[in-house]
């Protein structure tokens, strides 16, 4: 059945994309701004097409949820996994920092796409001058793969120089375009979520960092904020080391290490992932 799907997927791809390439030719026929209009149209209608394919998939994901209920995540553990290494830490401060292998990638991927992107709006550029009003689509996708990519390297970059997630007994900060600080006492439902390959950690705030990105997660299903990277670690093992340390905090149990969560995952040493007190 998942092949089934998977190849009427692939057709109807096919089938939007060619029909749009011929739309696109005829509209650069009339000119180059009709052409980039006609682009930025399909680009747009792609977009909400996998925004409302993310809210349905999120809306199914929580009525299972809601009819499964929902598991208690800690447990009186004494192993020292790589949750149990972190909480030993309470009441911190403890840093958490990122996968520094995984965002090199990630800044090298998008500096090739980038230049990939450049190379080919310079090509369409000297082709539209030659004559070829066809060239104008070339320009428009170049320029939108430039800005894309072209964010993947600056995010990645600032990741790498300051990206990091601090703990203590009072609250969290997070470090990326700017320090948002967040009270234990503010926060609340750490839970981990997929999104197609990636994952993450989202959570109800009372003041989130962004109200516009508050309102673009709830008109998707997600909670109004999340954490911006897992830190070096699983979306199920972070979401644990939030709930467990905040119940410590609110406890008013400062001086005691919190119970490690039970995690699903197999334990894994801990390398390189917090910096001590």
């Amino acid at each position: 059945m998942k092949i089934v799907r998977i190849v009427f997927s692939l057709f109807v791809v096919g089938f939007v994309v060619a029909l749009m390439k011929g739309e696109l030719r005829h509209l650069m026929d009339h000119g180059f701004w009709p052409g980039l209009a006609g682009v930025l149209i399909c680009v747009g209608i792609i977009v909400v097409m996998m925004a409302l394919n993310a809210r349905a998939q999120k809306r199914a994901r929580a009525e299972i949820s809601a009819q499964t209920g929902r598991a208690p995540r800690r447990s009186r553990s004494e192993n020292l996994t790589k949750i149990g290494k972190l909480l030993a830490e309470y009441p911190g401060p403890v840093t958490l920092t990122p996968s520094r292998l995984k965002w090199w990638v990630v800044m090298m991927l998008s500096a090739v796409m980038t230049a990939a992107s450049i190379f080919v709006c310079v090509i369409a550029f000297l082709s539209l001058q030659a004559g070829n009003k066809g060239a104008g689509v070339g320009i428009g996708m170049s320029m939108l793969g430039v800005a894309f990519f072209g964010f993947g390297v600056v995010m990645s970059a600032r990741t790498l120089q300051v990206g990091a997630l601090q703990l203590d007994s009072n609250g969290f900060r997070v470090t990326l375009f700017g320090r948002n600080q967040y009270l234990w006492a503010e926060v609340s439902d750490f839970q981990p979520y997929r999104f197609k390959s990636s994952s993450g950690v989202q959570f109800e705030a009372i003041r989130p960092r962004s109200r516009y990105i508050s309102a673009a997660n709830a008109s998707l299903g997600f909670s109004n904020d999340r954490l911006p990277d897992t830190y070096g670690l699983e979306a199920e093992e972070l979401a644990d080391l939030m709930e467990a340390w905040q119940s410590a905090a609110l406890d008013g149990h400062a001086d005691k290490q919190p119970l490690a969560p039970a995690i699903s995952s197999a334990a894994k040493p801990i390398t390189g992932v917090a910096e001590g007190r």
